[in-house]
């Protein structure tokens, strides 16, 4: 118990001991996992007197993991400005995306505490749609050294087009039919998303 009251005290000290992030370069690499949910059918049917039905309505959550670096500039130690490239896997159409984005953050220090806020904006290769918005805010751990660790929490948007339709078809990299989303699209596609990462 001594131990473990001992190691607390001193990792309380070290992120206590919070600092301005220095001008010049930055760079960062981190891990995004996003969570969604759709009205899904499991199968449909298409009649030529009554349309389509579908059946077995239900609602279904949906994810992605993305890896993302991105490299730019400190111009003081509030305001970080650079770009940045993403990978990742897309639970809904059960495949590979890319994308590249533009990335602009503030860092604060108020006493001890580091928070911060970002905006992530840029094109993706995703089944959702091209347009990509990501703002977030969190916390800068700071261990009194070059490299800290960023944990965030936010929205990923996704440009879906806001078309009137009542069911979109997404199929796998093969061709074959994956999941079925009912009701009309919304323009942006909000997904809740935890960002963790290192900035050197």
């Amino acid at each position: 118990m001594k131990i473990f009251f001992t190691t607390a005290l001193l990792f309380l000290s070290l992120v206590m001991s919070a600092r301005d992030v220095a001008r010049g370069y930055r760079g960062f690499f981190e891990i995004d996992g996003s969570l969604t949910s759709w009205r899904v059918a499991d199968s449909y049917e298409f009649n030529p007197t009554s349309g389509i039905k579908y059946h077995n309505i239900h609602r279904q959550a949906f994810g992605e993991v993305s890896f993302a670096t991105s490299h730019g500039y400190q111009f003081n130690p509030r305001f970080f400005l650079g770009a940045g490239l993403m990978g990742g896997y897309s639970g809904i159409h059960d495949g590979w995306f890319l994308g590249t984005y533009l990335h602009a953050r503030t860092d604060q220090t108020f006493g001890r505490y580091t928070p911060y806020a970002e905006i992530r904006t840029g094109i993706v290769t995703h089944a959702e749609g091209g347009l990509y918005l990501s703002p977030a805010v969190g916390y800068r751990f700071n261990f009194g050294h070059r490299t800290n660790i960023n944990v965030g929490i936010g929205l990923t948007l996704r440009h879906t087009g806001g078309e009137d339709t009542t069911g979109s078809f997404y199929y796998n990299s093969q061709g074959d039919l994956i999941h079925i989303t009912l009701g009309k699209d919304p323009i942006m596609k909000p997904y809740a998303t935890l960002r963790v990462g290192i900035d050197f």
